[in-house]
């Protein structure tokens, strides 16, 4: 199993709520992201979180893998409701 980025319960809602099409979140979910890069300084490859922010933050992003990684998050979120 691969290990989860140690976002807290609040920065994975914002994270969602980005995914979900809420453009006001996309900063707080940046500011996240680059949180944890910088306490942890890892790669959490198997954390659709983290990967789909690091597309934001990427300055050449793949965006067919944004896509994938956005279904993801919004799948990870429904199956938790």
């Amino acid at each position: 199993m691969s290990e989860l980025a140690p976002f807290s319960d609040a920065e994975r809602a914002i994270i969602r709520a980005f995914a979900a099409g809420d453009e006001g979140k996309r900063d707080e979910a940046i500011d996240a992201y680059k949180r944890v890069m910088d306490r942890t300084g890892k790669v959490y490859r198997g954390d659709p979180c983290f990967e789909f922010v690091g597309e934001f933050n990427n300055p050449c992003p793949d965006y067919g893998y944004r896509a994938m990684m956005r279904r993801l998050v919004l799948e990870a979120t429904n199956a938790s409701d």
